[in-house]
């Protein structure tokens, strides 16, 4: 699981003990501070949450990279352009039909994730599409190259693998231009 904020990383880290059944994975990196209340969330193993509906394309974030995706999304929004944004949650096990739905429908996805690519969130999306013999949905995914990283702040790195606001404004732009 890779939570959006940190009430949300408590609640799951305070569910995931009480549950007997093996070895769990919780992405505890620098989350966002937004202060919402201390609502108690039941989170659903292996099911993602959509943030924003639309038509013209869907961004499937996970972590910390969902709240950049939707002020991203919200600018071009004011652009006239329709978007989906969906927080994914987990990587394993994936939200199967939620992105099967989402491909269904809208023939244009992005999955961001602070991760490296290969291997990470967006190759399980690419993996379950095609074990599903959905060939008709044109996928990009966004994340961090198989490649030494540079040391920098997280700020600076998310700017240059294009994690950030303006990089996924870009990704997104490219995909509803073609």
């Amino acid at each position: 699981m890779a939570p959006k904020m940190k009430r949300t990383a408590a609640h799951a880290q305070d569910g995931y003990w009480l549950r007997p059944s093996g070895v769990v994975a919780l992405s505890a990196g620098q989350r966002s501070g937004r202060k919402f209340g201390w609502r108690v969330e039941n989170l659903e193993i292996g099911k993602g949450e959509v943030l924003r509906e639309g038509s013209d394309l869907a961004v499937i974030a996970i972590g910390s990279t969902v709240y950049p995706a939707l002020a991203a999304v919200k600018r071009l929004s004011e652009e006239g352009f329709n978007i989906k944004v969906i927080n994914a949650r987990f990587v394993k096990p994936l939200d199967d039909e939620l992105i099967l739905n989402t491909a269904a429908t809208i023939k244009k996805i992005i999955t961001v994730e602070e991760n490296v690519l290969p291997g990470g969130f967006g190759s399980a999306v690419l993996e379950l599409l095609a074990e599903k013999g959905i060939t008709s949905v044109q996928v990009k995914c966004l994340g961090i190259p198989d490649e030494f990283v540079n040391h920098a702040t997280q700020a600076q790195q998310r700017d240059t693998y294009g994690i950030n606001e303006e990089g996924i404004i870009l990704a997104m732009r490219e995909m509803l231009a073609k």
